[in-house]
């Protein structure tokens, strides 16, 4: 009986790591010189001064285009998200989150060089400064990682988060009058304009 419920207590984790969601960032990066070859372009957890905890993934790129796709995140990064506790593009922290009792990841895309070229993160590599946004002056992004459904609302907006990552979006092109904010699982025309710092 014991061998059994651990079974199942094992299946039902893994079900929740499958059922978390990823999603995809592709774009642009422009810089005012060209990138180097230890150029990478990746996905990075924050804390709220936005140093980097975790890499979830990166990429090098190529021709100045980049396509990321995230992957699960490791649960000692979570924290929990009280309403307003993080600004978001737009929002700032004029929000609340039901239920109260969802714990969460920010991350960002970043682009840095790798300096000890071993294909990922180091804090001691050096990064770009910059702005990362929607290409045409569309708005903004930020990714979230939820470890459970949740709602986020705000401004007018009511937004469903689903278990895994999220792109919280606040898009200019679609509101003559303001943004419009939104939830996707994919952001195919982001822009990273970057500077060497």
């Amino acid at each position: 009986m014991k061998r059994l419920l651990l079974t199942l207590g094992i299946l039902l984790a893994l079900g929740t790591v499958w059922a978390q969601r990823n999603v995809t960032v592709s774009g642009v990066v422009e810089a005012a010189v060209p990138l180097p070859d230890n150029a990478r372009v990746g996905v990075h957890v924050i804390n709220s001064q936005g140093v980097t905890l975790d890499e979830v993934t990166s990429v090098r790129p190529v021709a100045g285009t980049f396509s990321l796709t995230t992957e699960p995140l490791a649960p000692g990064l979570l924290q929990p998200w009280r309403s307003g506790g993080v600004p978001l593009p737009g929002l700032q922290t004029d929000y609340t989150i039901t239920p109260d009792n969802v714990n969460y990841a920010r991350a960002v895309t970043k682009v840095y060089l790798d300096d000890n070229a071993n294909g990922g993160y180091e804090p001691s590599d050096p990064g770009y400064l910059g702005v990362v946004q929607i290409e045409g002056g569309g708005g903004f992004f930020v990714l979230l990682y939820v470890d459970k459904a949740a709602t986020l609302s705000g401004r007018g907006a009511t937004l469903n988060l689903v278990p895994g990552w999220n792109i919280f979006t606040a898009r200019t092109q679609a509101a003559a009058d303001g943004l419009v904010y939104g939830i996707e699982a994919e952001v195919n025309n982001a822009l990273l304009d970057v500077f060497i710092q």
